[in-house]
Protein backbone atom coordinates (compact mmCIF):
# COMPACT_ATOMS: atom_id res chain seq x y z
CA UNK A 1 0.00 0.00 0.00
CA UNK A 2 0.78 3.20 -0.72
CA UNK A 3 2.01 6.42 1.97
CA UNK A 4 -1.58 7.87 3.25
CA UNK A 5 -2.02 11.10 2.13
CA UNK A 6 -2.26 14.53 4.03
CA UNK A 7 -5.03 16.62 3.60
CA UNK A 8 -5.14 20.01 5.74
CA UNK A 9 -8.31 22.25 5.70
CA UNK A 10 -7.93 25.37 6.59
CA UNK A 11 -11.65 26.62 8.22
CA UNK A 12 -14.24 24.15 10.50
CA UNK A 13 -17.86 25.41 9.65
CA UNK A 14 -19.34 23.97 7.06
CA UNK A 15 -17.62 22.95 3.85
CA UNK A 16 -14.09 22.11 5.71
CA UNK A 17 -16.09 19.17 8.51
CA UNK A 18 -18.01 18.10 5.37
CA UNK A 19 -14.85 17.82 3.03
CA UNK A 20 -13.32 16.10 6.37
CA UNK A 21 -15.79 13.62 7.01
CA UNK A 22 -17.06 12.81 3.54
CA UNK A 23 -13.15 12.18 2.33
CA UNK A 24 -12.56 9.76 5.75
CA UNK A 25 -15.31 7.74 4.42
CA UNK A 26 -13.66 7.42 0.79
CA UNK A 27 -10.32 7.05 2.06
CA UNK A 28 -9.96 5.80 5.64
CA UNK A 29 -5.99 5.99 5.77
CA UNK A 30 -6.26 9.58 4.42
CA UNK A 31 -4.87 11.88 7.38
CA UNK A 32 -6.57 14.83 7.81
CA UNK A 33 -6.36 17.89 9.91
CA UNK A 34 -8.38 20.72 10.46
CA UNK A 35 -7.19 24.16 10.90
CA UNK A 36 -9.52 26.90 13.10
CA UNK A 37 -8.81 30.05 14.34
CA UNK A 38 -11.21 30.41 16.84
CA UNK A 39 -13.01 27.81 19.08
CA UNK A 40 -16.50 27.05 17.41
CA UNK A 41 -16.53 24.23 15.20
CA UNK A 42 -19.40 22.37 12.87
CA UNK A 43 -22.35 24.61 13.80
CA UNK A 44 -25.45 25.49 11.71
CA UNK A 45 -24.94 29.43 11.31
CA UNK A 46 -27.92 29.22 9.18
CA UNK A 47 -30.00 28.27 12.60
CA UNK A 48 -28.77 31.74 14.30
CA UNK A 49 -31.82 33.45 14.11
CA UNK A 50 -34.17 30.57 15.37
CA UNK A 51 -31.67 30.57 18.17
CA UNK A 52 -33.16 34.25 18.47
CA UNK A 53 -36.72 33.56 17.93
CA UNK A 54 -36.61 31.26 20.82
CA UNK A 55 -37.47 28.32 18.27
CA UNK A 56 -34.34 26.60 19.36
CA UNK A 57 -33.85 27.02 22.75
CA UNK A 58 -30.15 26.20 23.26
CA UNK A 59 -27.00 27.68 21.45
CA UNK A 60 -25.65 24.11 21.74
CA UNK A 61 -28.49 22.63 19.58
CA UNK A 62 -26.67 24.54 16.56
CA UNK A 63 -23.71 22.04 17.24
CA UNK A 64 -25.35 19.03 17.66
CA UNK A 65 -26.18 16.08 15.45
CA UNK A 66 -29.63 15.40 14.97
CA UNK A 67 -30.19 12.91 17.91
CA UNK A 68 -28.02 15.33 19.98
CA UNK A 69 -24.19 14.23 20.33
CA UNK A 70 -22.14 17.55 20.23
CA UNK A 71 -20.15 17.74 17.26
CA UNK A 72 -17.06 18.97 19.54
CA UNK A 73 -13.26 18.18 18.63
CA UNK A 74 -13.63 14.45 20.59
CA UNK A 75 -16.34 14.11 18.23
CA UNK A 76 -14.65 14.02 15.22
CA UNK A 77 -11.50 12.59 16.19
CA UNK A 78 -13.69 9.91 17.78
CA UNK A 79 -16.33 9.34 15.94
CA UNK A 80 -15.19 10.70 12.50
CA UNK A 81 -11.04 9.96 12.64
CA UNK A 82 -10.13 13.83 11.78
CA UNK A 83 -7.88 16.02 13.60
CA UNK A 84 -9.56 19.61 14.66
CA UNK A 85 -6.81 22.05 15.95
CA UNK A 86 -8.43 24.71 17.48
CA UNK A 87 -7.22 28.35 17.78
CA UNK A 88 -4.58 27.37 15.38
CA UNK A 89 -4.26 30.12 12.62
CA UNK A 90 -2.77 28.97 9.15
CA UNK A 91 -0.87 32.47 8.48
CA UNK A 92 0.74 31.75 4.94
CA UNK A 93 0.79 28.91 2.06
CA UNK A 94 4.31 27.63 1.03
CA UNK A 95 3.01 25.91 -2.30
CA UNK A 96 6.69 25.03 -3.69
CA UNK A 97 7.28 23.15 -0.46
CA UNK A 98 3.57 22.15 -0.37
CA UNK A 99 3.36 23.51 3.47
CA UNK A 100 1.04 25.61 5.69
CA UNK A 101 2.61 27.84 8.15
CA UNK A 102 0.12 27.86 11.16
CA UNK A 103 0.60 30.01 14.57
CA UNK A 104 -0.80 29.20 17.82
CA UNK A 105 -3.72 32.24 19.00
CA UNK A 106 -3.37 31.74 22.36
CA UNK A 107 0.23 31.30 23.12
CA UNK A 108 1.59 32.47 19.14
CA UNK A 109 3.83 29.65 18.92
CA UNK A 110 4.02 29.03 15.29
CA UNK A 111 4.80 25.62 13.36
CA UNK A 112 4.47 23.92 10.06
CA UNK A 113 2.14 21.32 8.19
CA UNK A 114 2.93 19.71 5.26
CA UNK A 115 0.00 18.36 2.72
CA UNK A 116 -0.08 16.65 -0.68
CA UNK A 117 -3.74 18.15 -1.01
CA UNK A 118 -5.18 21.42 0.65
CA UNK A 119 -8.17 22.83 1.35
CA UNK A 120 -9.15 26.43 1.99
CA UNK A 121 -12.46 26.54 3.67
CA UNK A 122 -12.13 29.99 5.35
CA UNK A 123 -15.30 31.79 4.57
CA UNK A 124 -16.17 35.04 4.40
CA UNK A 125 -16.32 38.01 6.97
CA UNK A 126 -19.63 40.92 7.75
CA UNK A 127 -18.60 44.24 5.38
CA UNK A 128 -18.28 47.05 8.16
CA UNK A 129 -19.12 50.27 6.24
CA UNK A 130 -17.35 53.60 6.97
CA UNK A 131 -20.63 54.89 9.04
CA UNK A 132 -20.14 57.76 11.35
CA UNK A 133 -21.02 56.11 15.21
CA UNK A 134 -20.38 52.54 13.91
CA UNK A 135 -18.35 52.02 17.00
CA UNK A 136 -21.47 52.83 19.26
CA UNK A 137 -22.07 50.29 21.93
CA UNK A 138 -25.58 48.66 20.53
CA UNK A 139 -24.26 47.98 16.34
CA UNK A 140 -23.21 44.18 15.77
CA UNK A 141 -23.09 42.13 13.34
CA UNK A 142 -24.64 38.81 13.25
CA UNK A 143 -21.94 36.05 12.01
CA UNK A 144 -21.02 33.93 14.44
CA UNK A 145 -21.97 31.36 17.21
CA UNK A 146 -20.62 33.99 19.68
CA UNK A 147 -22.34 36.98 17.72
CA UNK A 148 -25.85 34.87 18.60
CA UNK A 149 -24.81 33.86 22.06
CA UNK A 150 -24.08 37.67 22.80
CA UNK A 151 -27.20 39.36 21.00
CA UNK A 152 -29.75 36.83 23.05
CA UNK A 153 -28.19 37.63 25.97
CA UNK A 154 -28.42 41.99 25.15
CA UNK A 155 -32.18 41.15 24.41
CA UNK A 156 -32.26 39.26 27.41
CA UNK A 157 -32.23 42.35 29.63
CA UNK A 158 -35.17 43.97 28.91
CA UNK A 159 -33.50 47.02 27.77
CA UNK A 160 -33.90 47.22 24.04
CA UNK A 161 -37.39 48.45 22.42
CA UNK A 162 -36.38 49.42 19.20
CA UNK A 163 -33.95 47.24 16.42
CA UNK A 164 -32.65 49.00 13.18
CA UNK A 165 -31.76 45.97 10.57
CA UNK A 166 -29.48 47.82 8.32
CA UNK A 167 -29.55 45.50 5.05
CA UNK A 168 -32.55 43.77 3.54
CA UNK A 169 -30.99 40.70 2.39
CA UNK A 170 -31.09 36.84 3.65
CA UNK A 171 -29.75 37.70 7.38
CA UNK A 172 -32.18 40.82 7.60
CA UNK A 173 -35.02 38.95 6.29
CA UNK A 174 -34.65 36.29 8.52
CA UNK A 175 -33.81 38.32 11.98
CA UNK A 176 -36.96 40.86 11.30
CA UNK A 177 -38.36 37.70 11.21
CA UNK A 178 -36.92 36.43 14.87
CA UNK A 179 -37.23 40.09 16.31
CA UNK A 180 -41.12 40.49 15.87
CA UNK A 181 -41.17 37.36 17.32
CA UNK A 182 -40.05 38.58 20.67
CA UNK A 183 -42.13 41.53 20.81
CA UNK A 184 -39.38 44.27 19.70
CA UNK A 185 -40.31 46.94 17.15
CA UNK A 186 -38.39 46.01 13.97
CA UNK A 187 -36.77 48.83 11.05
CA UNK A 188 -35.55 47.80 8.49
CA UNK A 189 -33.32 49.83 6.47
CA UNK A 190 -32.47 49.33 2.85
CA UNK A 191 -30.47 51.11 0.19
CA UNK A 192 -32.42 49.97 -2.72
CA UNK A 193 -35.79 50.40 -2.94
CA UNK A 194 -36.88 46.75 -2.35
CA UNK A 195 -36.04 43.89 -0.31
CA UNK A 196 -33.19 41.15 -1.23
CA UNK A 197 -32.38 42.90 -4.12
CA UNK A 198 -29.62 40.87 -4.73
CA UNK A 199 -32.03 38.31 -5.38
CA UNK A 200 -35.33 39.70 -6.75
CA UNK A 201 -36.33 42.09 -8.98
CA UNK A 202 -37.88 45.12 -8.16
CA UNK A 203 -41.96 43.37 -8.85
CA UNK A 204 -41.45 40.49 -6.62
CA UNK A 205 -38.90 42.57 -3.92
CA UNK A 206 -41.96 44.92 -3.31
CA UNK A 207 -44.33 42.17 -3.29
CA UNK A 208 -42.48 40.20 -0.72
CA UNK A 209 -42.29 43.74 1.17
CA UNK A 210 -46.25 44.26 1.34
CA UNK A 211 -45.91 40.72 3.44
CA UNK A 212 -43.11 41.75 5.62
CA UNK A 213 -45.23 45.39 6.73
CA UNK A 214 -47.98 42.80 7.08
CA UNK A 215 -46.37 41.42 9.88
CA UNK A 216 -45.01 44.72 11.68
CA UNK A 217 -41.83 45.53 10.06
CA UNK A 218 -41.46 48.89 9.27
CA UNK A 219 -39.79 49.31 6.07
CA UNK A 220 -37.71 52.36 5.09
CA UNK A 221 -36.63 51.56 2.02
CA UNK A 222 -34.58 53.63 -0.75
CA UNK A 223 -32.42 55.20 2.05
CA UNK A 224 -28.78 54.93 2.93
CA UNK A 225 -27.49 55.11 6.87
CA UNK A 226 -25.70 58.37 7.40
CA UNK A 227 -25.17 57.92 10.73
CA UNK A 228 -25.76 55.67 14.12
CA UNK A 229 -26.62 58.61 16.84
CA UNK A 230 -24.80 58.16 20.11
CA UNK A 231 -25.25 59.71 23.64
CA UNK A 232 -22.44 60.97 25.49
CA UNK A 233 -21.95 57.45 26.91
CA UNK A 234 -21.36 56.11 23.07
CA UNK A 235 -24.99 54.32 23.65
CA UNK A 236 -26.65 53.71 20.35
CA UNK A 237 -29.88 55.77 20.54
CA UNK A 238 -30.91 56.16 16.96
CA UNK A 239 -30.07 55.16 13.19
CA UNK A 240 -30.57 57.97 10.74
CA UNK A 241 -30.55 57.98 7.31
CA UNK A 242 -31.03 60.06 3.91
CA UNK A 243 -34.90 59.99 4.51
CA UNK A 244 -35.11 60.11 8.21
CA UNK A 245 -34.22 58.97 11.89
CA UNK A 246 -35.19 55.61 13.47
CA UNK A 247 -35.18 55.14 17.32
CA UNK A 248 -33.05 52.57 18.37
CA UNK A 249 -31.32 50.82 21.05
CA UNK A 250 -29.65 47.95 19.03
CA UNK A 251 -28.58 47.83 15.03
CA UNK A 252 -27.49 45.29 13.30
CA UNK A 253 -25.65 45.59 10.41
CA UNK A 254 -26.11 42.76 7.38
CA UNK A 255 -25.63 44.65 4.44
CA UNK A 256 -23.35 41.60 3.15
CA UNK A 257 -19.88 39.39 3.45
CA UNK A 258 -16.39 39.84 1.99
CA UNK A 259 -14.78 36.43 1.24
CA UNK A 260 -11.78 35.81 3.56
CA UNK A 261 -8.84 35.55 0.61
CA UNK A 262 -6.15 36.80 2.03
CA UNK A 263 -4.33 33.79 2.27
CA UNK A 264 -4.67 32.45 -1.22
CA UNK A 265 -3.94 36.11 -3.00
CA UNK A 266 -0.61 35.84 -0.79
CA UNK A 267 -0.03 32.23 -2.33
CA UNK A 268 -0.47 34.07 -5.87
CA UNK A 269 -3.70 32.23 -6.17
CA UNK A 270 -6.31 33.77 -8.78
CA UNK A 271 -8.77 36.26 -7.06
CA UNK A 272 -11.91 37.17 -8.71
CA UNK A 273 -12.55 41.08 -9.49
CA UNK A 274 -15.66 40.50 -6.36
CA UNK A 275 -12.57 39.05 -4.36
CA UNK A 276 -13.68 35.31 -4.13
CA UNK A 277 -11.23 32.51 -4.45
CA UNK A 278 -11.28 31.60 -8.38
CA UNK A 279 -12.46 27.80 -8.74
CA UNK A 280 -13.35 25.66 -11.31
CA UNK A 281 -16.17 22.88 -11.42
CA UNK A 282 -13.79 20.64 -9.37
CA UNK A 283 -12.94 23.64 -6.69
CA UNK A 284 -9.67 23.93 -7.60
CA UNK A 285 -8.22 26.39 -7.24
CA UNK A 286 -5.13 27.87 -9.60
CA UNK A 287 -3.44 25.48 -8.14
CA UNK A 288 -4.88 22.09 -8.39
CA UNK A 289 -3.36 20.65 -5.42
CA UNK A 290 -5.19 23.73 -3.59
CA UNK A 291 -9.00 23.36 -3.27
CA UNK A 292 -11.58 25.89 -1.85
CA UNK A 293 -15.51 25.99 -1.54
CA UNK A 294 -17.76 27.77 0.66
CA UNK A 295 -18.05 31.91 1.64
CA UNK A 296 -14.49 32.35 0.60
CA UNK A 297 -14.63 31.30 -3.25
CA UNK A 298 -16.66 32.64 -6.43
CA UNK A 299 -18.53 30.01 -8.25
CA UNK A 300 -16.90 28.89 -11.58
CA UNK A 301 -19.94 29.54 -12.79
CA UNK A 302 -21.09 33.19 -14.69
CA UNK A 303 -24.37 35.12 -14.04
CA UNK A 304 -26.27 34.68 -17.05
CA UNK A 305 -27.21 38.14 -16.85
CA UNK A 306 -24.35 40.40 -15.65
CA UNK A 307 -21.68 37.87 -17.15
CA UNK A 308 -19.00 37.86 -13.51
CA UNK A 309 -18.87 34.83 -11.71
CA UNK A 310 -21.24 34.76 -9.02
CA UNK A 311 -20.75 35.00 -5.11
CA UNK A 312 -23.46 33.07 -3.16
CA UNK A 313 -22.55 32.38 0.44
CA UNK A 314 -24.72 30.20 1.69
CA UNK A 315 -24.35 27.23 4.08
CA UNK A 316 -26.49 24.78 1.47
CA UNK A 317 -23.59 25.64 -1.27
CA UNK A 318 -21.00 25.54 1.48
CA UNK A 319 -21.61 21.42 2.06
CA UNK A 320 -22.30 20.92 -2.00
CA UNK A 321 -18.92 22.38 -2.64
CA UNK A 322 -17.23 20.07 0.43
CA UNK A 323 -18.49 17.17 -1.11
CA UNK A 324 -17.80 17.98 -4.33
CA UNK A 325 -14.03 18.19 -3.03
CA UNK A 326 -13.88 15.18 -1.44
CA UNK A 327 -14.95 12.98 -3.77
CA UNK A 328 -12.71 14.78 -6.41
CA UNK A 329 -9.10 14.15 -4.19
CA UNK A 330 -10.75 10.67 -3.67
CA UNK A 331 -10.77 10.09 -7.18
CA UNK A 332 -14.50 10.49 -8.01
CA UNK A 333 -14.94 13.17 -10.64
CA UNK A 334 -18.16 15.10 -9.86
CA UNK A 335 -18.68 18.38 -10.91
CA UNK A 336 -20.34 21.39 -8.72
CA UNK A 337 -23.62 21.97 -10.38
Amino acid sequence: MGQARRIVIIGSVACGPKVACRLKRLDPSAEITVLERGRDISYGACGMPYFISGMVDRIEALSETPVGVLRDVGFFEKVKGVEILCQREAVAIDRGQKAVKVRDTDGGAESTLSYDKLVLAAGGRPVTPPIPGIDAKGVQSFHSLRDADRLDAVLGDGKVENVVLVGAGLIGIEMAEALIQRGLTVTMIEMFDWIMPALLDEEVGRLAGKHLRAKGVNLAMGAAVTEFVKDGDDNLTAVKTEKGEYPAELALVAIGVRPNNELASEADLAIAANGGVVINEYCQTSDPDIYAGGDCVASPYLHPVMGKPLFTPQGSTSNKQGRVIANHIAGMVESFP
